[in-house]
């Protein structure tokens, strides 16, 4: 399914481990969001990705074993990120769903509003209470904040960016203190500008990872 190979860097000496496969794309979360788990062995990845619908399966692959599972099959690439519970968290059409790592059991988090498109990647709290994303309904994007243990979910903020730029993305859970509880859901407003435990990111960073020619290059071994 997936294969590994060493890459040495001639300027700089450095050993690449690189993930993939040779006929198809292979990509890593995106930047905001975890790729590992939180065993720090297994690396989850988005194989076998169809470059016209964006769409892949999520598969786990040990750096150590070379061993390899699929987790879930036809989902959007870059829409999840890894929880210290052992679960990937990913958003698909309206929905949040969550997989499991051992058994590869998926399971419902949220549904929220038909006509609501839910726009990865996700972001969850360190203790996998609250989960944040982008819904969207045509132009008009929010930030949600969902409540893991109930599946109740909130406006948390309606940013109202103006055109030409008026769309919101990449939602991120202040992973320390986020809104979690449903008890503190229900006592705060719908709509937030700040100060509701999310921020948002407009602009691009660069990262560790690369994507080419089917392979997924990870952090240098003896970086």
């Amino acid at each position: 399914m997936l294969a590994a190979k060493l890459v040495t860097n001639a300027q700089t000496g450095r050993t690449i481990h690189s993930v993939g496969s040779e006929q198809s794309h292979t990509v890593h979360g995106y930047f905001t969001a975890s790729s590992w788990r939180s065993n720090s062995r297994d690396l989850i990845v988005s194989a076998n990705v169809n470059p016209d619908t964006y769409r892949c399966r999520y598969v786990l692959y040990n750096t150590e074993t070379g061993g390899s599972k699929v987790l879930a099959e036809n989902v959007p690439y870059e829409a999840g990120t890894s929880a210290s519970d052992d679960h990937y968290y990913y958003c698909v059409g309206n929905k949040i769903l969550a997989v499991d790592y051992n058994s590869a059991h998926v399971r419902e988090i949220c549904t929220v509003d038909e006509e609501m498109k839910l726009v990865g990647p996700v972001s969850i709290s360190n203790d996998c209470m609250t989960v944040s994303v982008i819904g969207s309904r045509e132009e008009h994007t929010l930030v949600l904040s969902i409540d893991v243990p109930t599946g109740e979910w909130r406006v948390a903020i309606d940013p109202l960016f103006a055109k030409p730029f008026p769309i919101a993305s990449h939602a991120m859970v202040n992973p320390v203190y986020p809104v979690s509880s449903s008890t503190r859901m229900k006592e705060r407003p719908s709509t937030y500008r700040t100060g509701s435990g999310l921020s948002m990111r407009r602009q691009a960073r660069r990262t560790i990872f690369s994507s080419r020619s089917g392979w997924m290059t990870a952090r240098s071994a003896n970086a």
